[in-house]
């Protein structure tokens, strides 16, 4: 028996994407990984962030270049 990937993650190409709806916000981003395991811990610590921010109101830490692109 295979193992279940997490709803959410689609591998397209080499790169694994994610495409999900949390707490009302849509999520669509490229993980950067290969390996499921990859995305997997990447798609839990941005659930995280954004659980985080939504319920708590914790802002991510973000540099200059990051806000301006």
């Amino acid at each position: 028996m295979g193992r279940k990937i997490l709803p959410g993650l689609v591998k397209r190409g080499n790169y694994w994407h994610i495409r999900k709806q949390i707490l009302g916000s849509r999520l669509r981003e490229n993980t950067g990984a290969e390996l499921l395991s990859d995305a997997e811990t990447y798609l839990a610590r941005r659930i995280e962030e954004l659980r985080q921010a939504k319920i708590y109101g914790v802002r991510p830490k973000r540099a200059f270049k990051e806000a301006a692109s």
